[in-house]
């Protein structure tokens, strides 16, 4: 498949607020069908021995780039404190009006997480072990110093940066991991394409019936992706393959 390029009506904020928080929920939705949280379970499975062993009252530093609604990133934060991690979460994405929908998802108690079990919480200090912190910024502008988390991820983001910006990104997230940065996007394929279409009489919104499609076409397959991370100073570099139509990059930051 040919990649085709293009904008995305969701991250330009074009349509009603109607229609932005029916395609936000909606993603809600796709990350349940496609149990992306447990394919961030088994990503990040194999650090928790490590992370486990940090001084009490060191919390593991947590950045997800392109949260969205932030859901996902915070099922993935509960999950770790569960295992007696501390965390501090920094959600971080361009649209503000997307990180307050969010925040008042949860709120009402439409948004827990089914794959960790827990019950709706409050934005700011929500879960026993956990913090959280809701940022509006750029992701090709971190406004955080060298070196700040531990982890670094982002979830079906990376297919919105090609060429140059796309390395930058990857040089950003580089820049502020002291530890671990991890991604997880779509690949390229008629599997996906095919898979993503025929969820489409299930979608709320017009805006993901359209996004979903363009998103498949624009992302990077894992071959390509491994080849762009290899321009990157990571160590132990991983890609994983997640069906129907998805991959993972996970890779170490040195000193």
């Amino acid at each position: 498949m040919r990649q085709l390029c293009s904008a995305e009506l969701l991250d330009e904020d074009r349509g009603s607020e109607a229609e932005l928080r029916a395609s936000l929920a909606d993603l809600r939705r796709i990350h349940r069908w496609l149990f992306t949280e447990s394919v961030w379970r088994a990503l990040l499975r194999p650090y928790l021995p490590a992370w486990r062993t940090r001084p009490r009252g060191e919390a593991l530093r947590v950045l997800d780039i392109g949260s969205g609604s932030g859901e996902l990133a915070l099922g993935i934060a509960r999950w770790l404190a569960s295992k007696n991690i501390e965390v501090e979460l920094v959600m971080l994405d361009r649209q503000a009006s997307h990180l307050r929908w969010g925040r008042e998802a949860l709120q009402r108690g439409d948004s827990a997480s089914p794959a960790s079990g827990d019950a709706a919480t409050p934005p700011s200090g929500a879960t026993a072990g956990c913090r959280t912190v809701r940022v509006a910024g750029d992701a090709l502008r971190l406004p955080f110093p060298d070196r700040s988390f531990d982890l670094v991820s982002s979830t079906y983001f990376l297919h919105h940066f090609h060429g140059e910006p796309l390395l930058h990104l990857l040089r950003e997230a580089q820049r502020v991991s002291r530890g671990v940065v991890a991604v997880h996007d779509l690949q390229r394929s008629w599997l996906g394409y095919g898979f993503i279409r025929a969820m489409s009489p299930f979608l709320a919104s017009r805006i993901t019936r359209r996004d979903g499609p363009a998103s498949v076409r624009q992302a990077y397959t894992s071959s390509e992706m491994r080849q762009i991370a290899r321009a990157m100073t990571w160590q132990r570099l991983k890609v994983r393959h997640a069906i129907p139509g998805r991959w993972s990059l996970v890779g170490e930051v040195g000193e």
